[in-house]
């Protein structure tokens, strides 16, 4: 399976998502459903870590479909999202997403590496005590 959708620790405080090349737009849906599932089973608040370390540069065809599909849900449970590797274009497609899905694409930070990505949510867990 080219993404991987996974709780990030036992308490199931924390998503991981990693691309692994080449994925296309179908999994991408199918990621956010499955997602989307994760943050429905837990009431309390979530953090996000996206890890696009071994992903290829390309854009799904569906990708303005899995932006909108996002905002739509709404994800009221999703804190923080900290998006790890991501190459230039994806930070640039991911600002396009910010403008038409401010509500999917809030609360987004990125990070050079996986450790500071954890650090910085640590940081946002200690500031939501």
């Amino acid at each position: 399976m080219p993404i991987h959708i996974t709780w990030g620790n036992d308490d199931h405080k924390l998503i991981i998502v990693r691309f692994v090349s080449p994925w296309n737009g179908n999994e991408l849906i199918d990621m956010i459903d499955e997602g989307v599932s994760l943050l429905n089973s837990v009431p309390y608040t979530v953090d996000v870590i996206v890890d696009f370390r071994e992903a290829a540069m390309q854009i799904p065809t569906q990708y303005l479909q899995a932006v909108r599909r996002i905002n739509d849900i709404g994800l009221l449970n999703r804190g923080p999202m900290v998006i790890v590797g991501a190459p230039y274009f994806i930070r640039t497609l991911t600002k396009f997403a910010q403008e038409i899905a401010p509500v999917a694409y809030s609360n987004l930070y990125f990070s050079p590496n996986i450790n500071a990505a954890h650090a910085l949510l640590a940081e946002k867990s200690q500031n939501r005590a």
